[in-house]
This record gives C-alpha cells, sequence and structure tokens, in this order.
C-alpha cells in the first residue's frame, strides 16, 4: 500500500435519511391532496344539491335543460276580499329570450309552480302553445295586477294565438286545472315578490 495515499471513509450520502423525509413529505402531500379532493367534492355536491333546478343545468350537449325548475320568486293570489287563495313558486320571464321560451319543451312541472311573465308595458298580449307539451292554464292581468282575462286547459302544442282581448302586462302560466282547483276568477288579484 503507497503510504501517501490514505484511505478514506465512504462519505456519507445521508441517503437513508434524506430518503426517509423526502418519503414523509411525500406521504403529507398526498394526504393534502386526498383530503382536498374529498372536500372540493363534497362542496360541489352540496352546492348543487343547494341550488337544484337551476337553469345553468346543461345537458351533456350544452342545452339547458328544459325542464329544471329555478326558483325566482313567490307567488300569492288574493280573491277579492285580499284572503289569500293560494301560492305558488315561480320562474320569472322579464326581458325577450325568456318570453319567448317560456314554458317549452317542459314536460312536467309540480302544482304549486309557475312561470310569471313581466313586460314592460300594459297591452293586448297574444301567448301561443308552440312546442310547449304541457296543458295550462294562462292568466292575464293588467298593471295593477287584476287578474282581466283567463284561458283554462290552452291545449298543448297549438299553434293558434290566445289572446288576453283586454290590455295585460303580466302574465301567469300553470298546469292545467289550477284555475280551477283554487275558483281564480276575473277580479282576482296576485302579488309576488322575487327571491334572488
Amino acid at each position: 500500500m503507497n503510504p501517501s495515499i490514505k484511505r478514506q471513509k465512504p462519505a456519507k450520502t445521508g441517503i437513508k435519511g434524506n430518503h426517509s423525509t423526502k418519503n414523509g413529505s411525500m406521504m403529507i402531500y398526498a394526504i393534502l391532496f386526498v383530503a382536498l379532493s374529498i372536500i372540493m367534492i363534497t362542496l360541489n355536491q352540496t352546492r348543487k344539491k343547494g341550488v337544484s333546478n337551476t337553469q345553468n343545468d346543461k345537458y351533456s350537449n350544452g342545452q339547458t335543460n328544459p325542464n329544471l325548475f329555478a326558483k325566482e320568486g313567490e307567488l300569492k293570489f288574493l280573491n277579492a276580499d285580499g284572503d289569500i287563495v293560494t301560492e305558488i313558486d315561480i320562474e320569472i320571464a322579464d326581458d325577450d329570450t325568456q318570453t319567448t321560451q317560456g314554458l317549452m319543451y317542459r314536460r312536467s312541472m309540480k302544482q304549486n309552480r309557475g312561470m310569471l311573465f313581466i313586460f314592460p308595458d300594459e297591452e293586448e298580449r297574444s301567448f301561443w302553445m308552440k312546442n310547449t307539451f304541457l296543458s295550462l292554464d294562462i292568466m292575464y292581468l293588467n298593471a295593477n295586477k287584476d287578474i282581466v282575462s283567463i284561458i283554462e286547459n290552452a291545449p298543448p302544442k297549438s299553434e293558434e294565438s290566445i289572446w288576453s282581448e283586454v290590455p295585460a302586462k303580466y302574465v301567469v302560466e300553470v298546469n292545467a286545472g289550477f284555475v280551477a282547483q283554487y275558483q281564480i276568477k276575473v277580479g282576482d288579484k296576485m302579488t309576488f315578490k322575487r327571491v334572488y
């Protein structure tokens, strides 16, 4: 052995220690990632349940699901004495796109739901049932929210115009049979409030 060359101890690489620390850190990150993923999924499902049936829900092809109901307001029907006859949850159509769409393509609607159309002015109105699969009762109301005209059992998918015959600012559509069930008549009133 050459005395000028010292035999050196192998350097400590710390591989064992580093490996252990690296695995521990990676394990913590993995656990945090899984925990955050579970929290995000849970929050997303809770949000969907809490805002169920919104108009933003889409079919896989990107089209809005027409059977979903988005509660936008509450409406009360009042008799001539001002007593509440019944109450319903409503969607509100107050722009051209919404009023044109209306309840088209709906296959069902609960009895305690309907749609309120709000127009900028009071004039004779006409509706039709094109692409509407439900039979509906249609109530026309003036600017004072008095019912001025009622059409019961409007036939599904009809393209015949259904006129108010008197000026109306509001229109309420509900399932056919609703008017008869609650004995709603011309001269009754309605009030509504938005909930968003």
